[in-house]
C-alpha cells in the first residue's frame, strides 16, 4: 500500500465509524449550544451572559445572527427572546426585541379579580399596571426591568387554569403542572414569533446570513506504530469540523516526548483542502520497549484542540 493513500483511508474510516475523540472548541468570546446546534457570540454573548440564569430567561439560540431584512439589524432569535445589535452612544449594544408588546392580544385572556391579587403587588407608572404575588417576586429576581421590561397587561387567565401576564419583552405564566417553587417561568416568544409570523429562518438573512463558527475535531496517526531506534516516523494529522468536513488552513504544533524526559517541537505545514498536514522526524538510537508519546494542538480561527498519538520503540 502506498504510504500517500493512509491519509485517506483513514478519513474515510472516521467518517463511516463515527469516531470523534474531539475535544470541543471554544473561544472567549463564542459558545456553542450543542442542545439546539448554534453559536452565541460577541455582544450578543455577553448580553446572555449578563442574566443570571440565561437559560430561564433567554432559552437555547434558535437561530444563526444574521442581517434582518426589515430592520437591518444584526438579529439572533432565542427560545424566549431575540436579540438585535443596535448603535448606541457608547457603541455597539445588544436590545431586546419587545416580543410581548408584539404578540399581545387585548382580550384574549380573562382579567384575574383585584381582590385575589392585590394585597401584594408592585405598580408601573409607565403603563399603569401591576405585577403581584409570585409574578412580583420573580420578576424582581430576574432583574425584570432590563430582562422583561415594564408590564403591559395585568394578570389574565388562559385556558382555564393558566395565570399570564404579558411584558415588553416577555410574557410570565404561572404553571400549575409543575413543582412547587419552578411554576413561573417565561413563555418561549422567539419561537412564538416565528411560528406566528411563519418567518423562514432559512431565508432571514440570505447571504448575510454568518455562517456558523467550526467544531474542530482532531485525529492523529503515525505511521509505523513499532519502530526501532535510528529511524524516522511519520504521521498524519487530520481536521474536522462538525459536519465531518475539512477544515483548510489550521495551524499546527507537535510535541515528541521521549521516555528519557525530553521533548522535540515540530511545526509541520498547515492543514490542507483535504485537512491534512504531514510530518516526518528522525529518532535516535532508544532503548527497545519504550513508548514515544506525542502531543498535537490545533489552532483555527482563534479555537484550539488537541490530540494526542503514540508509538512504540521496537528491534
Amino acid at each position: 500500500m502506498k504510504l500517500k493513500l493512509l491519509p485517506f483511508l483513514i478519513l474515510a474510516f472516521l467518517i463511516a465509524t463515527n469516531i470523534s475523540g474531539a475535544v470541543r472548541a471554544q473561544a472567549s468570546d463564542r459558545r456553542y449550544f450543542e442542545k439546539t446546534g448554534y453559536w452565541v457570540r460577541g455582544y450578543f454573548l455577553e448580553h446572555f451572559d449578563s442574566a443570571t440564569d440565561p437559560l430561564l430567561i433567554f432559552g437555547y439560540p434558535i437561530s444563526n445572527e444574521h442581517i434582518n431584512r426589515d430592520t437591518q439589524l444584526l438579529t439572533q432569535y432565542f427560545q424566549k427572546a431575540r436579540f438585535e445589535l443596535h448603535s448606541c452612544p457608547d457603541g455597539p449594544c445588544t436590545r431586546l426585541t419587545p416580543l410581548g408588546y408584539l404578540l399581545y392580544q387585548q382580550g384574549v385572556g380573562q382579567p384575574v379579580p383585584e381582590y385575589l391579587i392585590d394585597s401584594y403587588c408592585q405598580f408601573f407608572p409607565a403603563t399603569g399596571k401591576k405585577v403581584c404575588l409570585s409574578f412580583k417576586d420573580f420578576y424582581n429576581a430576574n432583574n425584570g426591568a432590563a430582562f422583561l421590561g415594564n408590564p403591559i397587561s395585568g394578570a389574565e387567565i388562559h385556558g382555564g387554569d393558566r395565570y399570564v401576564q404579558y411584558f415588553e419583552y416577555a410574557r410570565m405564566e404561572w404553571r400549575p403542572e409543575l413543582p412547587h417553587g419552578q411554576r413561573i417561568a417565561l413563555a418561549d416568544l422567539g419561537r412564538i414569533y416565528i411560528d406566528t409570523y411563519n418567518i423562514d429562518l432559512s431565508k432571514t438573512g440570505g447571504s448575510n446570513i454568518v455562517n456558523p463558527i467550526p467544531v474542530i475535531k482532531a485525529h492523529a496517526f503515525v505511521g509505523n506504530p513499532l519502530l526501532p531506534g535510528n529511524s524516522t516516523q511519520t504521521m498524519h494529522i487530520i481536521t474536522l469540523d462538525q459536519d465531518f468536513s475539512a477544515i483548510e488552513g489550521a495551524s499546527i504544533d507537535v510535541h515528541v516526548l521521549f521516555p528519557d524526559d525530553t521533548s522535540q517541537t515540530y511545526r509541520p505545514p498547515d492543514t490542507n483542502s483535504d485537512g491534512i498536514s504531514y510530518l516526518e522526524f528522525g529518532i535516535g538510537n532508544l532503548p527497545v520497549m519504550e513508548i514515544v508519546k506525542i502531543q498535537v494542538f490545533i489552532n483555527y480561527m482563534g479555537l484550539q484542540t488537541s490530540t494526542t498519538t503514540w508509538f512504540r520503540t521496537w528491534w
